[in-house]
């Protein structure tokens, strides 16, 4: 099995892998899938800049 690594250089994210996401959250009882995510970024990147707007000081944890 390859690694499949996810970086983020300084709330830059160089590349979201959503088969591992999906598997990570698997592991952890969220049952969803690629295509699922895929659908939902937009609007997930949308509250992502208004929590960082609001001045949220770590809205990567409400994006994941």
């Amino acid at each position: 099995m390859a690694a499949v690594v996810t970086f983020d250089a300084g709330m830059t994210l160089v590349d979201l892998d959503l088969d591992f996401l999906a598997r990570r959250l698997g592991e952890r009882g969220v049952d969803v899938s690629p295509a699922a995510l895929e659908r939902g970024a937009p609007a997930a990147w949308k509250r992502y800049d208004a929590l960082d707007a609001a001045g949220i000081v770590h809205p990567w944890k409400q994006l994941m």
